[in-house]
């Protein structure tokens, strides 16, 4: 058995608030491209990652493995992981978001954040096999700086991959040949915190990466909004994976609702679920540079 393990890890901030949500059921721009092979390979034939198989790379991205070693099946009762199946995904249970065979619904792949993936069809002599697949075209506009995601059970049943960009788009992938499936723009990024002394990217829109709830075919992406001066919100955003239409009650204004200041509040933390609820860390902008901020 061949093992790919990718592990990233992420400066952490002193101080973080997790924020918890009911959800009623829940790198710049540039191009994606996906490998080919034999056994265990990529966008191989039936498309996307097949059982036991590889999702694609991006740029930067780590060939033969799932999207940036992103995303993750759901997790077994409690939000521990469950036992890696076929494609190295955790079987579905009440302790995350429940995912298909082959799915990477959240940072990292499983609940641990551990970017172990197990592929047990990626052998040596597979992945010598492995070619880059020049007709996968999965073109954006903006700076993704969360992971892409990968959902299995997309429109007509077919896979796509998910990437979301500071600018607050958000675009699904044709899993085999990259062509858009849907977009969907959250709202004018802002292009500063709007407190003195802060920086961040321009624009500073959603920077974190989103989480997909499978059982109810659901994206979940946390982000700011504002204008030129500013954040003048931090939203949540529930989409429909099929489509990319607005979930109903949405977007909830999180720092409204839990009246904390949004110019000094930072949402760079991958979000997490564990069965209806919905987990998004807030923290500072670079070098904390306010002391109010949680």
């Amino acid at each position: 058995m061949f093992k790919l393990e990718v592990k990233r890890r992420f400066s952490m901030r002193r101080h973080f608030w997790l924020v918890s949500l009911i959800a009623g059921a829940a790198c710049s721009g540039g191009q994606f491209s996906g490998p080919t092979a034999g056994n265990g390979g990529g966008l191989g034939s039936g498309g996307g990652p097949a059982s036991g198989g590889s999702g694609g790379s991006s740029n930067g991205m780590t060939g033969g493995a799932n999207p940036t070693g992103s995303g993750g099946a759901a997790s077994g009762t409690g939000g521990v992981p469950a036992t890696s199946g076929s494609g190295g995904l955790a079987s579905g249970g009440s302790g995350g978001a429940a995912g298909g065979s082959a799915s990477v619904l959240e940072r990292n792949n499983h609940p641990s954040r551990d970017g172990h993936f197990l592929q047990p069809a990626l052998t040596k002599a597979a992945a010598a096999k492995m070619a880059l697949d020049a007709s996968f075209n999965a073109t954006y506009t903006g700076a993704v700086l969360g992971s892409p995601l990968y959902f299995d059970g997309g429109p007509g049943g077919k896979g796509v991959f998910i990437a979301v960009t500071s600018g607050n788009d958000v675009a699904a992938f044709d899993e085999t040949t990259g062509a858009t499936v849907w977009t969907k723009n959250l709202g004018t990024p802002a292009s500063k915190s709007g407190t003195d002394g802060c920086d961040g990217t321009d624009p500073l829109g959603v920077i974190s990466t989103p989480i997909i709830d499978a059982r109810t075919a659901t994206l979940y992406v946390a982000g700011a909004v504002g204008d030129a001066d500013g954040i003048t919100a931090h939203q949540l955003w529930a989409l429909s994976l099929a489509d990319g239409t607005m979930k109903a009650g949405y977007p909830i204004d999180i720092s409204n609702a839990l009246g904390f200041d949004p110019t000094a509040h930072n949402q760079r933390g991958a979000l997490s679920m564990v069965g209806s609820i919905v987990y998004i860390p807030y923290g500072g902008h670079s070098g904390d540079c306010v002391v109010d901020m949680h």
